[in-house]
């Protein structure tokens, strides 16, 4: 390291630091950025020197939450070779731990979802104390669970106790941090992700009744089909059938991670032929492609099945409430932003997801996904409004 003696033992102590907690260090990482098991064991197996650069918590150039990627697979990929060559080369040992402390307390702040006061107290921050409140140096974590008025309490007590040189001790109880699982790769980003393909997003055991529990709960109060749908629906495919469908068709390929192959014969398909592939119409598929090892050979059997099908008593979004669901974990809707959506009539709900307004289903290049949200909210509700 080129620094001063004195920097130098505080580089090497961070270093240690940094190296000891690797394990927590790459589950936050993943979670964060939504990695998949592939992803998520290639961090793992690799030298702790190389994942702390890949994950941009040495030097600079790259950040820890990979805003606007899309397939953060393929970029967790990218940097770790880059990382290896320059351990190779014996550069990797030349970048300094935590370099760009000011990025990552951006981050942490995104990826809990803190509100602008918050933000502006933890910039204001020297660099001990902000590296003490994401929890390099506390032995506290850097993805926070818990309702956002828990949340929001933990990262104000963590900021107070940084300024007053006090003990940081988490408001949250440890006990009630679910475990990290990531996802089999399903071609979903971090973002899904790494190896895979991403957009299937690590998920958390926890305890009590598990996610799709409380899922199932928000769909049993309106899983029934809506009849409220203003003006009804073309089942022939007409203009009022899904106006943006090739615009859902091309989330529907970054979402499923699809090679060039399977794009190519997306791109031949007629309306309904495409809308049937994504489960757009019909019963048979789910816009998320699960439970399957190579995405791309499921579209091509959901395209052989769609190009010799009769759609004619085929129901367009007979899967909506499916839908939101995979709309709401692919872009990491907090508790509150779910239950909203869910309590959507169906044609404002299909405003919101982009099915029938001119809104990306992956929500990409905002600082803030749940205000994104509720700012779709409040636009479908205006000409969708709840008692129309």
């Amino acid at each position: 390291l080129h620094a001063k003696d004195g920097d130098h033992t505080e580089f090497q102590a961070e270093m240690r630091l940094l190296c000891d907690g690797i394990a927590e260090r790459i589950e936050d990482f993943a979670e964060a950025n939504g990695l998949d098991a592939a992803a998520f064991r290639l961090l793992q197996e690799l030298p702790p020197v190389v994942a702390l650069r890949a994950m941009g918590l040495l030097g600079r150039g790259n950040a820890f939450v990979m805003h606007g990627v899309r397939r953060p697979g393929a970029a967790v990929n990218s940097r770790s070779r880059s990382a290896t060559v320059e351990m190779q080369g014996g550069r990797a040992h030349s970048h300094p731990p935590l370099e760009d402390w000011r990025r990552l307390g951006e981050d942490f702040c995104h990826a809990n979802g803190l509100p602008d006061d918050i933000r502006e107290s933890i910039r204001e921050l020297s660099r001990d104390q902000a590296l003490k409140v994401v929890g390099i140096t506390s032995g506290l974590r850097f993805m926070i669970h818990g309702e956002r008025d828990e949340v929001e309490a933990e990262v104000r007590a963590r900021i107070s106790s940084a300024m007053n040189g006090d003990e940081m001790v988490p408001v949250i109880p440890r006990t009630s941090r679910p475990e990290f699982v990531p996802q089999e790769p399903v071609r979903l980003h971090a973002s899904g992700l790494p190896g895979a393909g991403a957009y299937q997003h690590g998920r958390r055991h926890q305890a009590g009744p598990p996610a799709h529990s409380r899922r199932e709960r928000g769909r049993s109060r309106s899983h029934r089909r809506s009849t409220r749908h203003g003006g009804g629906y073309d089942h022939r495919g007409g203009d009022d059938l899904a106006p943006y469908w090739k615009q859902n068709l091309e989330d529907f390929i970054q979402v499923n991670d699809l090679d060039a192959r399977s794009t190519q014969a997306l791109a031949e398909l007629n309306k309904m032929q495409a809308l049937y592939v994504m489960g757009l119409v019909g019963n048979d598929n789910s816009f998320v492609i699960r439970g399957v090892r190579n995405t791309s050979a499921a579209v091509m059997q959901r395209l052989a099945k769609a190009q010799s099908g009769n759609f004619d008593a085929a129901e367009p979004y007979q899967q909506l409430r499916r839908l939101l669901e995979d709309f709401v974990e692919i872009n990491k809707i907090d508790e509150r932003g779910g239950e909203v959506l869910r309590s959507l009539r169906d044609d404002a709900l299909l405003h919101v997801l982009g099915i029938t307004a001119e809104n990306a289903f992956v929500i990409s290049g905002v600082r803030n996904t749940s205000a994104a949200v509720m700012a779709r909210v409040s636009a479908a509700q205006r000409k969708y409004p709840p008692w129309g």
